[in-house]
């Protein structure tokens, strides 16, 4: 794909799937995680790291899935919500639900990340 899309001067650069999944776990996380981390940041920052890290504390902490996967209401209340961001909650609201108008789901029911 890049060798297509550079004579058009687009540069593309694919991320890591297994990344993004750690993304999306580091955006939605809570201090549920502070074990994780302590341990992955102990075994290296790697993605080896997180998986070592996952399989240690098995049971002690939310799985992947709510996190990573899990459906989340736009009420649901996120780690960082009491700050203050550039953009108000309502803007980014707004923006989320003209992004999703598209699909089939009711907005109310996409997950969220970016709230």
């Amino acid at each position: 794909m890049q060798k297509h899309l550079r004579p058009q001067g687009i540069d593309f650069r694919p991320e890591s799937y297994n990344w993004s999944v750690i993304q999306a776990l580091l955006s939605r996380g809570d201090r549920r995680l502070s074990k994780l981390l302590q341990l992955t940041r102990h075994y290296g920052d790697s993605l080896g790291s997180y998986r070592r890290a996952f399989k240690e504390l098995r049971g002690e902490i939310p799985d992947l899935d709510f996190y990573v996967h899990d459906t989340w209401s736009l009420e649901q209340v996120l780690p960082w919500s009491h700050l203050q961001g550039a953009l108000p909650q309502t803007t980014l609201k707004k923006h989320l639900l003209s992004a999703t108008a598209q699909f089939s789901q009711p907005p109310q029911e996409l997950a969220i990340a970016a709230c």
